[in-house]
């Protein structure tokens, strides 16, 4: 067997090395591309010294809430405007906006000499009819003793049914405009016309001014009453199907400073209002002391409370933010002095000054320990890491 030369032999012995030393195309890309992780791994100096603090989640059990906006509102039947019924020109105001106005009292008088007028024509048809009636009685008992034809005791009878008819209309064109026929008499004849309210409650606006005159139809006074004051809610489409008559309702008027009132869903609106793209809920207000305080018109923030649900209460501190996404970190694992924390998507529910009422997104373990403090440092290892990669 012939020798190998020792030199041959080095040669051999470092090309199986460099072979051996050679990545698998597939070993180069994972080396290329380090996979990107949630997890942050610290020691307990490290922990110590950025202030983190873990603890245990507080169980709770909340109604959820749909955020809406609204108005203070009345009934329909419980807001009146008052417009001119008949042109004439304003002799007197006799309220101010704000003034308290009870059923039937004066508020506005206008002057037209159309008015007297049209009492005149009423009192003339009046007699005409009472003549009418006489003459028909007569022309009847000529009529029975063959004195007189027929035909002259139907022409009175039309005559009679006529002027009845025109009666009646001119009684109700008089009350349209607010005369009582039945106390019409010459002695009470006027070219002056009073508007009364036709509820009680307060002067809202007032815009007749004297000396003015008015068209039939020009706005005159608008009143409101403050009994059964409620609020209307606009109510966005994709929460519509989650109210319910009945469900409480919590609200806040932004002139009453920060004081939360209560109230509850009396009526959920059938239509959708395509510009505004909600729905119209009817909420009426639990304390007849909060309606006192309200006035209509005035603007309220609310939250409407849903269906209940299990969910968890950590401090603000626990939270951090990605884009829309919310998100905390729980201990994750502990191995000798070093301790992993692991970023988990959570909903938040709820905020406020107890901190964030939220749920998990996965299923977490019941002894589950979350960072209640310093959320924000891990979150910045977190993108350190990343940008370092």
């Amino acid at each position: 067997m012939k020798a190998i030369h020792p030199c041959k032999y080095v040669f051999i012995l470092l090309s199986f090395w460099a072979c051996s030393q050679k990545p698998s195309s597939e070993e180069a890309q994972n080396t290329s591309e380090t996979p990107k992780t949630d997890a942050v791994i610290l020691t307990q100096e490290q922990i110590k010294a950025s202030g983190i603090e873990l603890g245990k989640s507080e169980n709770r059990n909340i109604g959820l809430k749909i955020r809406a906006n609204g108005i203070v509102d009345v009934p329909p039947s419980h807001e009146a405007q008052l417009h001119a019924k008949s042109p004439g020109f304003v002799k007197k105001v006799q309220v101010l906006p704000g003034d308290f106005v009870g059923e039937g009292q004066s508020l506005v008088l206008l002057e037209n000499s159309t008015y007297v007028l049209l009492q005149e024509k009423y009192m003339t048809v009046n007699s005409e009819i009472q003549y009418l009636e006489q003459e028909l009685k007569r022309q009847k008992t000529l009529q029975e003793d063959h004195i007189n034809a027929q035909k002259t005791y139907q022409k009175i009878q039309s005559d009679y049914q006529i002027k009845v008819t025109e009666k009646a209309s001119l009684a109700r064109q008089l009350e349209f405009i607010g005369y009582n026929p039945a106390q019409i008499t010459a002695q009470s004849l006027s070219n002056y016309f009073t508007v009364r309210a036709p509820i009680s409650g307060y002067i809202k606006e007032v815009n007749a001014k004297i000396g003015q005159y008015l068209s039939t139809g020009d706005p005159m006074v608008s009143i409101v009453s403050n009994e059964h004051k409620h609020l209307e809610l606009q109510v966005f489409e994709k929460d519509i199907l989650k109210v319910q008559k009945g469900q409480k309702v919590l609200f806040q008027v932004p002139s009453l400073e920060s004081e939360t009132f209560e109230g509850t869903v009396f009526l959920v609106g059938k239509s959708f209002n395509r510009q505004t793209k909600s729905v119209n809920v009817h909420v009426h207000i639990d304390d007849p002391k909060t309606e006192e305080k309200l006035i209509p018109g005035m603007f309220v923030n609310a939250q409407i409370l849903t269906d209940r649900r299990a969910a968890q209460l950590l401090p603000e501190d626990a939270l951090v933010t990605e884009g829309a996404q919310n998100y905390i970190f729980i201990r994750d694992k502990a191995q000798n002095d070093q301790i992993a924390f692991r970023k988990i998507p959570i909903e938040v529910l709820d905020q406020g000054k107890e901190g964030i009422v939220f749920q998990t997104l996965s299923q977490l373990d019941k002894d589950a320990v979350f960072v209640r403090k310093g959320a924000f440092y891990l979150q910045a290892d977190l993108r350190k890491s990343s940008e370092e990669e």
